[in-house]
């Protein structure tokens, strides 16, 4: 539910629109269990969305070569929909190529809102959820990495690898691993 109502609140260009939600249990959807074992029920969630069939920045890093410029206006969609999300009070969390689609335009779209969380509450609870380790290692920051308290900053972050990557491709796992650690 916490992705439902973090994209509930987001209408913008360079974010994934989702078109409904339902949870499990209803006429037209049967219960389902998170191991073999029913007594360990877990609630789960449904969320349709527009199917982004040019893939992910991921996929478009690796398929086409791409020129300097492209990359830039790539990453200033990115941009964009990153400032959608902060004017919102909301933290992605786990911002990466494989969270960024591409729409049949061509266009940036963030997506995978399951670890966003607020900036400013009066809920402990949530300040509680963002000390945890939360995202994708390769592309969380150091606060997230030592289990700190965090704002947006995390999110910038993460912008900063993917910039990088848009500039600089790399074909494998080891070679980002070691550009990172310099």
């Amino acid at each position: 539910s916490r992705e439902v109502a973090a994209l509930a609140k987001l209408d913008h260009k360079n974010i994934v629109q989702y078109v409904t939600y339902w949870e499990p249990g209803s006429k037209h959807i049967s219960l389902f269990f998170s191991s073999s074992n029913p007594s360990t029920r877990q609630r789960y969630l449904f969320i349709q969305m527009k199917l982004y069939e040019k893939g992910t920045l991921e996929t478009w890093m690796k398929d086409n070569k791409r020129s300097k410029i492209e990359a830039i206006c790539m990453f200033a969609q990115i941009v964009d929909g990153v400032d959608e999300i902060h004017s919102n009070n909301l933290i992605h969390r786990d911002l990466k190529p494989n969270n960024i689609f591409i729409g049949d335009d061509g266009t940036a779209k963030i997506g995978d809102f399951g670890l966003a969380c607020m900036t400013s509450s009066d809920d402990d609870n949530l300040l509680i959820e963002r000390t945890k380790n939360a995202g994708t290692n390769s592309y969380m920051s150091p606060e997230q990495n030592n289990l700190r308290n965090y704002g947006n900053e995390v999110d910038i972050f993460s912008l900063g690898l993917i910039f990088f990557e848009l500039l600089w491709p790399m074909s494998t796992d080891l070679e980002k691993s070691k550009v990172r650690l310099v």
